[in-house]
């Protein structure tokens, strides 16, 4: 992932905005041209990008080892808009040679992507209408890389984090047209000469995630509520958040469970009468602790109800009870 803001002036003078960042909203576009201070991104969201990366690598491992050479790695692409004015730039993950050419000339661009489990759902139901600045970007890398006369098309793979498995689709066309890009961007460009701060122009899903958030006061939005009684405009983070809580909750049970396998194990053929051991790298000591336990029962039995209510105080707390909605 580049390090440069999502719209940026370069040294040449040219105003560039990234290609990832396209389909983001104007108003955040805009900010970045005008050095806005854009709020820091969360840990979870620096650890996805790092993962996303590391997935990307072994996608492109696993296509090289089933045959299929993948060249141009982050090779840079720039889309001149306005001729040394405005430019959308970006850096492809490769080119692939088109697996419906039996003569193995044709290339197609190839982009590789990694998600939650959720997330992969949704995409594998909506495609770009899930991820709609996933549409704006392979756009330009489309025109960029001289589509149609020097790639027929796009080699789109989408990998699910949790397993590996992955989604490979094949188009032939840019999902946007090279006018629509041009306008896109365009207008963003005249905004920031014009220094008029443009409307917000993205779905309220989107706008949750915005770099500049806090610029979207400038009228109360309407409140949509969903069927689960959840107002819609925050389902998606809800989603990602409670996908994340629910996967860890998981993750924690199954380690726990082997925890206590392994410890089995090695008391049944590592320990013996043994309070010290260990391996190559690992020391292991073991100590007997030891706390008093009040039989409640017995005194109630003996004393009755009456004498242990003094003594008895009560705290309350929340449990959470996430589960996965069936269907």
């Amino acid at each position: 992932m580049s390090d440069d803001p999502i719209a940026y002036v370069r040294e040449d003078g040219a105003v560039a905005i990234r290609a990832s960042a396209l389909g983001k909203c104007s108003r955040a576009l805009w900010a970045a041209l005008e050095q806005v201070e854009a709020v820091a991104p969360s840990d979870h969201i620096e650890q996805v990008f790092k993962e996303g990366h590391l997935h990307e690598e072994a996608l492109r491992q696993q296509l090289e080892q089933e045959g299929t050479t993948v060249s141009g790695d982050q090779d840079i692409v720039e889309l001149w808009v306005i001729p040394e004015k405005l430019v959308i730039v970006g850096h492809i993950d490769g080119l692939v040679p088109d697996q419906n050419d039996p003569d193995g000339t044709s290339l197609r661009l190839w982009e590789a992507k990694a998600m939650s489990r959720r997330a992969f759902d949704d995409w594998m139901r909506k495609r770009f209408d899930y991820r709609p600045g996933y549409a704006w970007q392979i756009s330009v890398y489309m025109y960029g890389e001289g589509w149609p006369d020097d790639i027929v098309g796009t080699h789109y793979t989408v990998k699910r984090r949790d397993d590996g498995v992955t989604d490979t689709w094949l188009f032939d066309e840019p999902p946007h047209t090279l006018k629509e890009i041009k306008k896109r961007a365009v207008s963003v460009y005249v905004a920031w000469k014009k220094g008029e701060m443009p409307a917000c122009d993205v779905d309220s899903g989107q706008m949750f995630f915005c770099d500049y958030w806090f610029l979207h006061d400038e009228e109360e939005p309407v409140t949509i509520t969903s069927a689960s009684g959840i107002p819609a405009d925050e389902l998606p983070f809800l989603d990602e958040v409670l996908a994340e809580y629910y996967e860890l909750g998981r993750v924690a049970s199954e380690a726990n469970a082997r925890r206590k396998t392994l410890k089995k194990k090695l008391q049944d053929e590592v320990r013996a009468e043994r309070m010290e051991f260990g391996s190559d790298h690992f020391t292991v000591k073991i100590s007997v602790r030891s706390r008093e336990k009040i039989d409640k029962a017995k005194i109630k039995a003996e004393q009755g109800d009456e004498f242990l209510a003094p003594y008895t105080t009560s705290t309350s707390y929340e449990v959470w009870d996430v589960k996965e909605r069936k269907g």
